[in-house]
């Protein structure tokens, strides 16, 4: 057990800033301490220490009291969403429905809530945990639940009146503004992207764009969405293409309408966000191919030390804002030495005027393309 001496540094040498802060006031208050002592006990500087000295005049002048200590409220605490479950949560386990049965079925219902808020309301319910079951005995008291997916069909897309659904990635719904401010819509229609009865164009384009905006890495993990009906609300389906779908879109596009895209959107976002774009980043990044049979050629891929088969890209990033606003992914070595020749070509498009300054590795075009980027006025670094 501490002595009283050893207990006594805890009031004597307080950590926590209210407590300090008390102390000090205190003894400068009612102590009638000198403030350098009292800053010097307490770890403050005098400045520091004669600051909160006076914020403490001011407030009991003007009648806000500081409150140096926690005062505790005894009593139940409500929670309005547990509550609001409770008696549907008692009702279904009594059914001898399992948490995630319930959650699932109070979902249909309207309610969101977690399994652990449901393993709450049951624990606080006197409900102990269900007996390990056969196949058998889940299976009958299991609600059932949709294996395969519906088919994407912007047709059958429920819009009417009052009607909710649920997603895990609400946040989508925050850059909708941003795109109908870009004016997306008219952009693809624009560029010619394809589309289908069942999937128009501007769909396929918003789901390629919540994989992105959502962090998934490959095209096959749409598939995890396949029954988020919020998230196919986002591309205007009633739920996202599969995999197969969105996978095989590169397919039926070409460079032509990737280009228009891209003038298209840079143009809107020009004004704005690009007017005073006068720097660019500009390089190329192979991207690596897996397979074993692959006819793509090899580039030096500087993570490895070596070259590998791979698609060669090619980036132009203007350097304040980070936006990426020239790019091509179809790069062959014969011409990589062209793409910054056609990247300020594509730029004087847009605005009228060739890019002020580039920036770039030396090896990415020749000397003759140098000479032609000093004819046009334009600036550059390698």
């Amino acid at each position: 057990m501490p002595s009283r001496k050893e207990i006594a540094k805890f009031f004597f040498d307080p950590v926590l800033p209210a407590a300090k802060q008390y102390e000090g006031l205190r003894a400068y208050f009612v102590k009638e301490c000198s403030a350098r002592k009292i800053a010097l006990r307490l770890g403050y500087t005098l400045s520091s220490f004669q600051t909160l000295v006076r914020d403490f005049k001011v407030n009991l002048k003007e009648g806000r009291k500081p409150e140096f200590f926690i005062s505790h409220h005894p009593g139940p605490k409500t929670t309005p969403k547990k509550d609001l479950v409770r008696m549907e949560a008692i009702t279904l386990r009594k059914q001898n429905y399992s948490i995630y049965d319930i959650q699932a079925l109070l979902e249909t219902k309207g309610y969101i809530i977690s399994h652990t808020a449901i393993s709450e309301i049951l624990r606080e319910e006197g409900f102990a945990r269900l007996p390990k079951r056969s196949k058998v005995e889940v299976r009958q008291v299991s609600i059932s639940r949709p294996n395969i997916p519906e088919v994407t069909d912007v047709r059958s897309l429920n819009l009417s009146d009052g009607r909710k659904v649920t997603t895990e990635y609400g946040g989508l719904f925050l850059f909708l503004p941003i795109l109908s401010e870009l004016g997306l819509e008219e952009i693809v229609a624009t560029s010619k992207y394809p589309g289908t009865t069942m999937i128009p164009a501007v769909s396929a384009i918003l789901s390629h764009l919540v994989l992105k905006l959502i962090d998934k890495e490959r095209h096959s993990h749409i598939d995890d969405l396949n029954f988020d009906e919020g998230v196919g609300l986002f591309a205007e389906l009633n739920l996202l293409p599969k995999s197969t779908a969105i996978s095989s879109y590169s397919y039926r596009t070409i460079r032509s309408m990737n280009l228009c895209f891209l003038e298209k959107l840079i143009h809107r976002i020009h004004t704005d966000i690009l007017l005073d774009a006068k720097v660019f980043n500009l390089d190329f990044h192979p991207v690596p191919h897996r397979g074993e049979e692959s006819v793509l050629e090899r580039h030096w891929i500087p993570s490895r030390g070596k070259a590998f088969k791979s698609v060669l890209t090619f980036f132009a990033q203007d350097s304040d804002t980070r936006i990426l606003c020239y790019c091509n992914a179809q790069v062959y070595k014969r011409s990589q030495s062209e793409e910054v020749l056609k990247f300020v070509e594509f730029w004087k498009r847009i605005k009228g005027c060739y890019p002020t300054y580039l920036l770039f590795d030396s090896k990415l075009t020749t000397y003759q393309n140098l000479s032609q980027l000093n004819q046009k006025g334009i600036y550059f670094i390698t």
